[in-house]
């Protein structure tokens, strides 16, 4: 069977090859003389042939994969220095994390959550927010040698 096969599909290419090839054209598009439309001559002429069916697919799945890379710079410091400012406020909290730092701040050091040390401590988790699990880390790396305290307020 797969001789057949094979003689018949070099067959049938050898075939091929004898047959002169059309080029296709747009269907409903006729020219005098067979050939091409002519090339835009303008940078207007140019902007005017650009379909817009074909301007909205390309943004449709363009720009979301810009603003996605423009995030993703920003968060992680590549912008410059104002753009992670700017990004810090729109990271994702994660509270959890959050919750995990002050209850290791109530067994270690329970004077960071009272008054201007819980405004202190506050204003480092809005800058690590959406990056909260490395400032947990940070804080247990700095108690984990301490026992933890007895004498809750």
């Amino acid at each position: 069977f797969s001789q057949f096969f094979l003689a018949n599909r070099f067959a049938m290419a050898a075939d091929d090859e004898n047959v002169p090839r059309r080029r296709r054209e747009p269907k409903d598009v006729e020219y005098d003389d067979g050939r091409a439309p002519p090339k835009p001559k303008t940078l207007l002429d140019y902007v005017r042939s650009i379909s817009l069916l074909h301007v909205f697919f390309l943004l449709l799945f363009v720009l979301p994969t810009i603003f996605g890379m423009y995030e993703w710079l920003a968060s992680h410091g590549y912008l410059g220095a104002a753009n992670v400012a700017s990004s810090r406020g729109r990271g994702r909290v994660n509270w959890a994390a959050r919750e995990s730092i002050k209850a290791v701040y109530r067994d270690y050091n329970p004077e960071k959550l009272k008054g201007k040390e819980l405004e202190k401590l506050n204003a480092i988790m809005d800058k690590y927010a959406g990056r909260e699990d490395i400032l947990l880390r940070k804080v247990v790396t700095k108690y984990k040698s301490q026992k933890p305290r007895d004498d809750y307020d």
